[in-house]
């Protein structure tokens, strides 16, 4: 992740995490949850249940770190318009969110991802 950022890691409980990048000025930043998940794709049920607006527009299949993923625009209730990308890793569901305008740099960013 770009050095300017800050992170800040919380445990959601059941083996839940998130983690917060955010810049000095709180004007760039992006979240990542992460959820134990056994599932090979993303059910309706997990969808429906982590993304209470139902919202689902524009997806598009990408690879991240040489994993299948899809990247789509969501709506949040706090964040109003969102860029998603979720990907599943080694038993873990990682969703990625940030504001829609920022998608381009959210992409440059995961680009470089590399899982360990």
């Amino acid at each position: 992740y770009p050095e300017d950022l800050t992170v800040q890691e919380y445990e959601e409980g059941n083996g839940a995490q998130t983690i917060i990048f955010e810049d000095a000025r709180q004007e760039k930043g992006f979240q990542i949850f992460i959820i134990p998940y056994e599932e090979q794709t993303v059910t309706r049920e997990r969808f429906a249940r982590d993304t209470p607006s139902g919202v689902f527009r524009e997806p598009i299949n990408i690879l991240v770190d040489g994993n299948p993923a899809t990247a789509f625009t969501s709506e949040n209730s706090i964040m109003g318009e969102t860029r998603e990308v979720w990907v599943i890793h080694r038993g873990h569901l990682y969703e990625i969110t940030t504001y829609n305008e920022l998608d381009e740099w959210l992409a440059a960013i995961i680009a470089t991802w590399r899982f360990n």
